[in-house]
């Protein structure tokens, strides 16, 4: 099986992500996923899954410990937060199993760029992560790439499945194709089928459905991100066991997401979207997307 995993942005978020993915990883192996792409802090994941190191980026969450989120706020604007876990996650011994791609926006002249990373970690990498997940309130400097002043790519693209579509193919063998697309991300109104018309399957979560749409997003006291991750498993292991048993056809993959869409669509229109604001700044991006721009290797 060919499978791609879509990872929106957002602190928070990341707990959720990590424990869904984990109900991913129950029933299919890690070779089963070709690529993966996340925006803003979702590469954390993406970076994660594909190096063997969900289990440090877990911890990671746990220990922030912090309720509050004027606390948090301080701790990752003066505390370096961001950096401190980005040093401990990129390390020299890391090897990259799994292509990892991430968009980042470059200004003055707005340009969306999508980088991908793979194999032997490089040095670089980590400057261009950096750019990809820089607030411009998060920083008190500002943070270059290619002489360009670089800002938080998932302004431009937070659920970045349009390098994965465009490019994607590239990563497979020769003749071999997607036979699945699972985004992760926390817009109750998002259909990807308004962007996107593709052959490929793609099953799109919105994965604050696990919690009941709680919008305790700023508490990260360690009880509460081990709510959120135990949560997105269970809701996780519910969804995964349906797409990922039995006969696992591009028939059936198309069937589980005509499906899985009905039954959360009630569900989806009754509450309002996480990243509401964010999907509605990403209409720039979307016009300013170049299938030239989604194959810039880092490797």
């Amino acid at each position: 099986m060919n499978l791609a995993i879509v990872y929106s942005g957002g602190l928070s978020k990341c707990a959720y992500q990590l424990g869904f993915t984990r109900a991913i990883l129950k029933r299919i192996q890690k070779s089963d996923v070709k690529m993966v792409s996340g925006a803003s802090l979702g590469i954390f994941s993406a970076y994660a899954l594909s190096c063997g190191k969900l289990p440090v980026v877990e911890e990671m969450f746990l220990n922030i410990d912090v309720p509050k989120r004027s606390v948090l706020a301080r701790r990752m604007i003066f505390g370096h937060l961001l950096a401190d876990y980005m040093d401990s996650l990129f390390r020299k011994e890391d090897v990259l199993s799994i292509p990892v791609c991430f968009p980042i926006c470059l200004i003055p002249i707005v340009d969306v760029h999508y980088y991908w990373i793979y194999g032997a970690y490089n040095p670089g990498w980590k400057r261009y992560v950096n750019g990809a997940m820089s607030f411009p309130f998060l920083h008190i400097l500002p943070r270059f790439i290619d002489g360009k002043f670089a800002v938080d790519g998932g302004g431009v693209d937070n659920i970045p499945i349009y390098p994965v579509l465009k490019r994607g193919n590239e990563f497979l063998p020769a003749g071999e194709k997607l036979d699945l697309i699972l985004a992760l991300h926390f817009d109750s109104h998002y259909d990807y089928r308004k962007d996107f018309n593709t052959n490929v399957p793609v099953i799109d979560i919105d994965v604050a459905i696990s919690n009941n749409f709680k919008k305790n997003h700023f508490n990260f006291s360690h009880a509460y991100v081990e709510e959120m991750m135990l949560c997105a498993e269970e809701y996780g292991d519910k969804i995964c066991s349906r797409i990922f048993t039995g006969d696992v056809s591009r028939e059936h993959f198309v069937n589980v997401r005509d499906e899985i869409f009905v039954e959360e669509y009630e569900a989806r229109l009754r509450h309002s979207s996480a990243d509401g604001f964010i999907s509605f700044i990403n209409v720039l991006g979307k016009a300013l997307r170049r299938d030239s721009k989604c194959v810039r290797k880092l490797f």
